[in-house]
């Protein structure tokens, strides 16, 4: 038996309310809307039906009903047809809701993987398919805050080209954004101020917001390159006039194995197998590299000592990264421009004079404390404010190697020959006899080598 239900329009013993002019009495309009909802059934309709009289009358009439059915009734109950369409549709929203969340989640990674633009872009994807949706909209908050923090940072350390770049980026992204005009304000301004003076340290911002390798401002000017001395060998001859036309950066001190550890953990690689990029001490002990592919460590007590067992490409690498995390021009310095800040405008065999004397350099007979490396700027750095030019590793330098370059090399910023089979490398290192150390010897090797004196340190173009 299906059983009975009793409907009352009011509690028992209280009137129930007319309509006015003509119309349904609140009771009937409400019963009319709700009985007719597709697949609700009668109990629900009619608590439905109860909630909205009682909000109608403001609680002056409360409708009650009576329930004593055995199954569920609905005056208009779902087909079967329906009822398919119903779970189609059910299925296609999980499926969508999925699919979104999905979407949801490599935004967020994008954005935690430091591609702001690329998680940008992909939020917006989120938003094309549901406009309102709150988890997109504060991505692109954080993308925006994100940006105006780097402008900020960029802007208080006086780094022009960084917070124009990232002005260009944010201004792509939301053109419409309030701390636009702002920002563009405080930019113009800073560039009306900046004045690169040489002798000046300075760090660039890395994507994180941290601050990249110490350089020193260094003026352009002209110089002798070669033997001025004599008693060199012969491709320090013939001693020429070079001139170095633009201002630019030089690593305050050669790249250390914390700085460099940094870089291998963040691109989690170790370079091609036929271009190496160095060598962790299981594969050579003098390392002091330790760990494996993204987990690597520096062995206690060496993190500010210069990073050794470093190829030509391993230096070229770094320097990459880092002008691609901070968006300036990053390289390797060229032979001349090594050998112009190494002589720090003097024409000595070492910047300090011809003699090797004690405890200037990191050399194998300079009488230094060291029996290898040294903590980088454990000597006193040169006029131009450079730490390690004489001794402790050898530098990689940008130019191929040819003994008889100095017969033909242009006067302006010469860059070296075009084909070669090696690479200049510059300073001596802490094995290194003291007439290796001086500012005008030339060494070479192969760019893929990895030597227990092999280190460099960076060049940053204007």
């Amino acid at each position: 038996m299906p059983g009975s239900l009793i409907a009352y329009a009011a509690a028992p013993g209280k009137p129930a309310l007319d309509g006015k002019n003509g119309q349904n009495s609140p009771y009937v309009k409400h019963l009319l809307e709700w009985i007719q909802a597709p697949n609700l059934s009668i109990a629900d309709a009619l608590t439905e039906v109860r909630m909205a009289v009682i909000k109608a009358t403001h609680g002056q009439q409360q409708p009650q009903y009576s329930n004593a059915l055995n199954e569920k009734f609905s005056f208009f109950p779902q087909t079967k047809q329906e009822e398919q369409q119903g779970k189609r549709e059910e299925a296609q929203q999980a499926a969508f809701d999925e699919r979104l969340e999905s979407l949801l989640e490599t935004c967020q990674l994008h954005f935690q993987a430091q591609r702001a633009e690329v998680a940008w872009d992909c939020y917006q994807k989120v938003l094309q398919q549901a406009p309102t949706n709150k988890q997109a909209i504060e991505g692109l908050n954080q993308i925006e805050a994100y940006y105006v923090k780097l402008i900020e940072q960029a802007l208080g350390d006086k780094q022009v080209n960084a917070a124009q770049r990232y002005l260009t980026i944010l201004g792509r992204l939301n053109s419409s954004s309030a701390k636009l005009l702002q920002l563009e304000t405080q930019l113009a301004n800073l560039q009306r101020q900046v004045i690169y003076i040489p002798g000046d340290v300075f760090q660039d911002r890395l994507k994180d917001g941290s601050k990249g390798p110490q350089m020193v401002w260094i003026a352009a000017g002209s110089f002798e390159m070669g033997d001025i001395q004599g008693g060199g060998d012969g491709d320090e001859k013939p001693v020429h006039r070079v001139s170095i036309t633009q201002n630019f950066g030089m690593g305050r001190y050669e790249v250390t194995n914390a700085e460099f550890v940094r870089f291998l953990n963040t691109v989690k690689r170790r370079g091609p197998q036929n271009e190496p990029w160095f060598q962790t001490k299981k594969e050579d002990s003098y390392s002091h590299i330790i760990g494996s592919t993204g987990n690597f460590r520096v062995e206690s007590g060496y993190e500010n000592h210069p990073v050794i067992e470093v190829s030509w490409y391993g230096a070229t690498a770094y320097a990459k990264w880092i002008a691609t995390q901070t968006g300036q021009k990053y390289r390797l310095p060229t032979e001349a421009q090594w050998e112009y800040v190494a002589r720090a405008g003097t024409t000595t065999k070492y910047w300090w004079g011809n003699e090797i004397g004690s405890n200037k350099g990191n050399c194998s007979d300079s009488g230094d404390r060291f029996e290898y490396t040294a903590p980088v700027g454990s000597f006193k750095a040169n006029p131009f404010g450079i730490y390690d030019t004489v001794g402790n590793v050898w530098e990689w330098t940008q130019d191929i190697y040819s003994k008889d370059y100095y017969s033909n090399s242009i006067y302006s910023d010469p860059t070296g020959p075009s084909t070669g089979s090696y690479r200049v490398l510059r300073g001596g290192g802490w094995f290194s006899p003291a007439p290796y150390c001086r500012a005008a010897f030339r060494n070479l090797y192969s760019p893929g080598l990895r030597g227990i004196y092999l280190g460099f340190r960076l060049l940053r173009q204007p």
